[in-house]
């Protein structure tokens, strides 16, 4: 079960920094696969060290459905493809920081995705 308790504006910075261990009110995310879900990455995370980062965390790889159009009455689902990383526990090291958005009230990564609506033009 999910529970909103609301929306709140936060301030955000870009920042280079070494994620390990286990970070506050943080228990799973997925990553946007950066080869095969490329058009759903936001442009934040189109980069070097996110490619990098994606390849050495530790998770389970999923079709994650997103949008689906209805075509001879039939839903024909669209497809994300992630990695879901649980327990919000990083290695230890990775060697080197990377470059991410935080969120500096809660002082966690944010990985932002597109969802792309079939047939939309503006994606």
């Amino acid at each position: 079960m999910v529970v909103f308790e609301g929306i709140k504006i936060v301030d955000i910075k870009e920042e280079k920094r070494l994620l390990y261990g286990k970070l506050k009110n943080y228990d799973f995310t997925w990553l946007v696969d950066p080869e095969e879900g490329k058009e759903h990455l936001d442009d934040s995370l189109k980069n070097d060290d996110y490619q990098k980062f994606f390849n050495k965390i530790q998770g389970s790889y999923h079709l994650i459905t997103s949008f689906y159009e209805i075509k001879e009455n039939i839903r024909n689902f669209k497809y994300i493809p992630v990695k879901l990383c649980e327990g919000g526990s990083f290695p230890f090291s990775f060697g080197k920081p990377f470059k991410f958005i935080f969120d500096d009230e809660e002082d966690i990564p944010l990985f932002f995705a597109k969802m792309i609506f079939p047939g939309d033009k503006n994606a």
